[in-house]
C-alpha cells in the first residue's frame, strides 16, 4: 500500500498555511496598536483625575491650585505621562518628593527606565497645548506627554476647565482632547 498526500490535499494544505500566516500578519499590528491605545486610558484619568481635584480646590479657594502639593493629590506611582499644571514649575519625581511645590508630576522612570528627558516634553507640545497651559482668562489647561512606545514621538492630551475650539472642531469642558496621537505615528 502506497501512502502518500494527494496534490489536492498538498494544494489546501499551502492554502491553509497561507491564510494562517496572512491572518497573523494582520493580527499582529493590531494587536501592538490596541495595546498602545489603552496605554492612552492613564492619560485621560490623570487629566480627569487633576482637574476633579482643581474644581473642587477652586470651589473652596475661589483659584486654581499651581502646585500638586496645594492640590492636596498624588498620583500613584507608575505614571508614563508627565503632567503639567503650568508651563513652568519644579517636576515632581515619582517615589522622590523633595517638599514641592511642584507644578508638573514626572513620569515614573523606575518603572519603564530612563525615557524621554524631562526637558524634552514642553517642545514636543503643539502650539495651541503650550499656550493653553495653565491658567488662561481664567481657566486652566492641563496637559499630559508621555512616551506610549518606542519612538521619539510623544503622546500628547490636555484638558480644560472652559469649552474650547482646536483646530476647528469644538471641545467641551472637562474632556480630554488628544493633540498627537503617540499610536498613528
Amino acid at each position: 500500500m502506497k501512502s502518500g498526500l494527494k496534490p489536492v490535499q498538498i494544494v489546501v494544505a499551502v492554502l491553509v498555511a497561507t491564510v494562517g500566516v496572512c491572518c497573523l500578519a494582520t493580527a499582529i499590528p493590531n494587536f501592538l496598536h490596541f495595546g498602545a491605545r489603552s496605554k492612552q486610558s492613564e492619560a485621560k484619568a490623570h487629566l480627569r483625575e487633576v482637574m476633579i481635584a482643581q474644581r473642587a480646590f477652586f470651589a473652596d479657594q475661589g483659584r486654581w491650585a499651581g502646585s500638586f502639593e496645594e492640590l492636596g493629590l498624588v498620583l500613584e506611582r507608575g505614571n508614563r505621562y508627565r503632567v503639567a499644571l503650568s508651563q513652568g514649575g519644579e517636576v515632581l519625581v515619582p517615589g522622590h518628593p523633595d517638599g514641592g511645590p511642584h507644578a508638573i508630576l514626572g513620569v515614573d522612570d523606575s518603572r519603564f527606565g530612563p525615557g524621554v528627558p524631562d526637558s524634552a516634553h514642553p517642545p514636543a507640545m503643539p502650539r495651541v497645548a503650550w499656550e493653553q497651559l495653565g491658567v488662561q482668562g481664567g481657566a486652566l489647561t492641563v496637559v499630559a506627554t508621555g512616551n506610549i512606545d518606542v519612538d521619539a514621538t510623544l503622546d500628547v492630551w490636555s484638558i480644560s476647565s472652559a469649552g474650547r475650539v482646536i483646530d476647528g472642531r469644538p471641545v467641551d469642558a472637562g474632556v480630554p482632547y488628544c493633540h498627537v496621537d503617540d499610536t498613528k505615528r
